[in-house]
């Protein structure tokens, strides 16, 4: 019985962490149905020479990737105990700039979090191709 509990629980996050994920998309512009079907077509720009900063930031609140070449996307993702409890996606502005939530989220009700934030790109069939990366902290 615990195995399937495990299990079960193990769907319940994977299923949060895509409806985050599509909800991210939607918010920052894409398509209801580019979100659901992974997108064709919403490419990134070019991912030669790609970097990525995130300042440490704090729990509930927000911090901003920077982001170069201009018109990639941030991803970032946070964990705690070796769980993922948020992840997003977002398109950078015209500066090269992507804000990312901290929290809270259905798993992550508080607490201190490591994340790694990425910079890349969506193939044609939405698989998100990471040209650059880099830690930072969520402080509780």
């Amino acid at each position: 019985m615990a195995i399937a509990t495990a299990a079960g629980a193990k769907r319940v996050r994977q299923a949060l962490l895509v409806a985050t994920a599509v909800a991210t998309l939607v918010a920052a512009g894409a398509s209801p149905a580019f979100a659901a079907k992974g997108g064709k077509g919403a490419t990134g720009g070019s991912t030669s020479g790609a970097s990525i900063s995130v300042p440490n930031g704090t729990f509930g609140g927000t911090v901003v990737a920077t982001v170069s070449p201009v018109g990639l996307w941030a991803h970032a993702s946070c964990s705690q105990n070796g769980l993922t409890v948020y992840e997003q996606y977002v398109q950078t502005d015209s500066f090269g700039n992507a804000t990312l939530g901290l929290g809270p989220t259905p798993l992550w009700s508080s607490g201190a979090a490591s994340c790694v934030a990425s910079a890349g790109s969506f193939s044609s069939t939405g698989k998100f191709t990471a040209a650059a990366s880099t830690t930072f902290l969520a402080a509780p």
